[in-house]
């Protein structure tokens, strides 16, 4: 799966991630003491392979391994498993996504000055899945996922966007993820998060 979701700094409304909800979330994310299960285990060893595979994906126009960052004169940090610029067509994606996507002029000065944006800056987050309820979970969300509407084809991965607050949020982003992304997006400066959820065999 693929979730490409927008994160909302002004939203004060949505369901449970008011500004006091989500700072207690990030405070926990942050200062919580350190431990590796299993299952982070398993996902941290396949990281290297899955962001080589993604690489090659063309949708990705390049993306980077940046480590630990800290939001600059505050006390913030974060380290997603990557930063990235995706290359999407345009007349695929979401009205909501388009203001927010650039040229290849703005990356490149040597590009015509005219060229239709396509690229979208994204943080990436990288989570496995190994347990069996975990799997079936997704198994039958990947049936809904692939149903709907403003699903991304982009001819090699389908890329589901979703709005933080939104019904399809809630039903497709893990709630235990949903702080961790969010708190990325503050870090990185980025205003969407490219979640790949796999699972384990």
């Amino acid at each position: 799966f693929f979730f490409l979701f927008e994160a909302d700094y002004g939203n004060k409304g949505g369901k449970d991630e008011s500004n006091k909800t989500l700072f207690s979330r990030l405070v926990k994310n942050w200062f919580y003491p350190n431990y590796s299960t299993h299952a982070m285990k398993l996902g941290s060893l396949n990281e290297h392979d899955i962001m080589v595979e993604l690489s090659k994906r063309s949708f990705v126009r390049c993306i980077y391994d940046i480590g630990l960052l800290q939001l600059k004169d505050k006390p913030i940090g974060a380290s997603p498993d990557a930063i990235a610029i995706l290359n999407l067509d345009p007349n695929a994606v979401p009205s909501y996504i388009r203001p927010k996507m650039i040229s290849e002029w703005e990356i490149d000065s040597r590009k015509g000055f005219d060229l239709q944006p396509t690229l979208l800056l994204v943080s990436v987050e990288l989570k496995t899945v190994i347990s069996e309820a975990q799997k079936s979970t997704y198994s039958s969300l990947g049936l809904e996922f692939r149903q709907e509407p403003e699903l991304i084809s982009t001819g090699e991965e389908d890329i589901l966007p979703v709005k933080v607050g939104s019904l399809e949020y809630y039903k497709y982003v893990p709630r235990e993820f949903r702080g961790q992304c969010l708190s990325q997006c503050i870090v990185c400066g980025t205003q969407f998060c490219l979640i790949k959820i796999l699972k384990c065999n």
